[in-house]
């Protein structure tokens, strides 16, 4: 077993070559594919890549902050982020770092997954999360052994933010 190992601010390109992310396993699986293959995946694994970042990837992060912040007000709960790759304890090439944990006032603990999206995007995704969000939750829960998680989307328009929403799921054993 692997112990979980502190990320810092900058991704740690050699480190990600070490594990598939819980928002990779969706592409590995085949269920989504909208910007990279499995192949790419591989690529990626055994000869590194370039890291990828523009204006909203950026946005999302910066916002996580203020999102958590919101979430601790809407679910009366405490949200903490720990920075950390946790992995699977018997598959320790499976992997997952978390936008938060949720502390509830009876002393459970859930997952926090933070989505930035704006309104077109938004709308494609009708009342379900999408796939590639679905197993990233999912992939988050098994590794960590929490069977609760959050998914707070903050959807923005043309002239800001538009909408914001919490979505709750459980651990599907059978996903």
């Amino acid at each position: 077993m692997r112990d979980p190992i502190k990320q810092g601010p900058d991704l740690d390109l050699k480190l990600r070559q070490t594990y598939i992310g819980s928002s990779e396993w969706a592409v590995v699986a085949g269920l989504h594919n909208a910007y990279k293959s499995p192949y790419d995946v591989y690529m990626e694994k055994v000869y590194g890549y370039e890291p990828f970042d523009n204006l909203r990837m950026r946005f999302g992060r910066d916002a996580e902050p203020m999102i958590a912040k919101w979430v601790e007000e809407e679910l009366d709960v405490a949200v903490a982020v720990d920075g950390f790759v946790k992995f699977h304890p018997k598959h320790d090439f499976l992997a997952t770092n978390l936008d938060g944990e949720i502390y509830h006032k009876d002393g459970t603990k859930s997952i926090l997954e933070i989505k930035t999206a704006n309104s077109l995007a938004r709308q494609s995704w009708g009342a379900e999360l999408p796939i590639q969000y679905y197993t990233q939750i999912q992939g988050q829960m098994l590794i960590t052994g929490l069977r609760k998680a959050y998914v707070a989307i903050l959807t923005f328009g043309y002239a800001g933010p538009e909408n914001f929403e919490i979505q709750e799921y459980d651990y599907n054993p059978e996903f």
